[in-house]
């Protein structure tokens, strides 16, 4: 799965509208230990992820390099 250099950067993270009119099962199984949990997983795979987009921007700078030479 690619990432864009946004998400390495920044990560990614929901945010509710101020007023939710629909309650859906994601909002009402919602709890803070379960998001901490999901936190500290993305944390624990940044390196990993950053280390696959590396990778990826070597591979493609090899096949631009030759192309042109």
């Amino acid at each position: 799965m690619g990432e864009s250099p946004y998400s390495l950067a920044f990560g990614t993270e929901g945010v509710l509208p101020p007023e939710v009119i629909f309650l859906t099962l994601r909002i009402e199984n919602f709890t803070p230990e379960a998001l901490e949990a999901g936190l500290r997983k993305n944390l624990d795979m940044l390196k990993e992820r950053r280390a696959k987009a590396h990778l990826k921007n070597l591979h493609y700078q090899r096949a631009v390099a030759q192309l042109y030479n």
